[in-house]
């Protein structure tokens, strides 16, 4: 249920203005206040309640939407959405390897790496990968575990939409 309230917040939050300030750390102060963060962007969130706060920013020089979560502990959670918007969603798979290796150079090779087929259909035609992740015949995955944080990236789709997203946790949450 969570998944699905980030996706449509990604969806509905999709038309407003970024600034530009790509990062690929995952140095989140992990026990810091909502307004620790927001100096971090610059901008005020989109969206600030006591359990979240969304910003329009860059990240790893794609245009994303950034959710923190937050419990009475602090932050728990950092979900990054890329809203690119390619028409050619293959162009998506570019953009996913493009962040991994932008992680690769912070973190080194990731724990986990593969494509899951849950559907061959396009297998045999690169072309058409979008179109098989947009259907959610093809996902991406990379996982990272670092001091700092768990990250794990996905390149899946829901009702022929695509969706690239990292999700950051505490080391031990």
């Amino acid at each position: 249920m969570r998944l699905v309230q980030s996706l449509v917040l990604a969806v509905l939050l999709a038309g407003c203005a970024l600034q530009p300030r790509p990062d690929t750390r995952a140095d989140f102060p992990w026990d810091a206040p909502p307004e620790r963060l927001r100096a971090r962007h610059g901008d005020a969130p989109v969206i600030a309640t006591a359990e979240r706060q969304v910003f329009h920013d860059r990240f790893a020089g794609l245009p994303a939407t950034i959710v923190y979560r937050y419990t009475d502990g602090g932050l728990t959670e950092v979900v990054v959405f890329n809203r690119s918007g390619h028409d050619d969603r293959t162009r998506y798979i570019d953009d996913f390897h493009r962040v991994s290796q932008r992680l690769r150079e912070r973190y080194g090779q990731p724990g986990l790496e593969e494509m899951r087929w849950r559907n061959r259909l396009f297998a045999e035609r690169p072309e058409r990968w979008g179109d098989a992740i947009s259907a959610g015949h093809l996902t991406y995955l990379a996982r990272w575990r670092t001091p700092d944080a768990r990250i794990l990236m996905a390149l899946r789709g829901q009702r022929y939409q695509v969706i690239h997203e990292l999700v950051f946790r505490p080391p031990g949450g």
